[in-house]
Parts: structure tokens; sequence; C-alpha cells
């Protein structure tokens, strides 16, 4: 999708609207989420209070917002799907 379609169709839905939120959270949540762990990762081993725990709690958000993107996408995809053939 282009943000012209983006603009177009997701933007102007009411903000109730559960797929809005799911779309806006799966294209720039995950987006600056992974941004923000790509300069955290190279940081941690330079800092000198960085203990195995921390990585472990890294690894598990790491873990969590893999899972976040997978049900968003099937959930998208489902949705579209959906909106294909009852049309």
């Amino acid at each position: 999708m282009t943000f012209g379609d983006e603009v177009h169709y997701i933007w102007p839905m009411k903000k109730r609207h559960a797929f809005k939120w799911l779309y806006i959270f799966h294209r720039y949540f995950l987006l600056m989420a992974q941004i923000a762990l790509q300069i955290t990762l190279p940081l941690l081993p330079a800092m000198s209070s960085s203990t195995p725990h921390d990585f472990r709690v890294l690894l598990l958000v790491m873990m969590i917002l893999a899972e976040c993107a997978n049900f968003t996408l099937e959930f998208i995809l489902a949705f579209r799907g959906r909106a294909r053939f009852q049309s």
C-alpha cells in the first residue's frame, strides 16, 4: 500500500475502527520500535553496567514485538481477504 492509498483509505476511518489502529500500530509503532532497538543494541555491550538480565529483557522485548508484528499482519491480511470476497 502506498502512502497515497493509506491517506485515502486508512486515515478517513473512524477513530474507533480497530483496523485503523492495528494498521497504524503495524506500520509506525513497530517501525519506531525497530529503529530504537537498532540504536540500543550496539550500545549495550559498551555499557559497563550491562548484565545478562538486561540482555534477556531485551530479547524478550524483541520476541514480543515480533509476535505483535505477526499477529497484526495476519489480522490485516485476513481483513483484506474478507473485504475482497464480500464485494
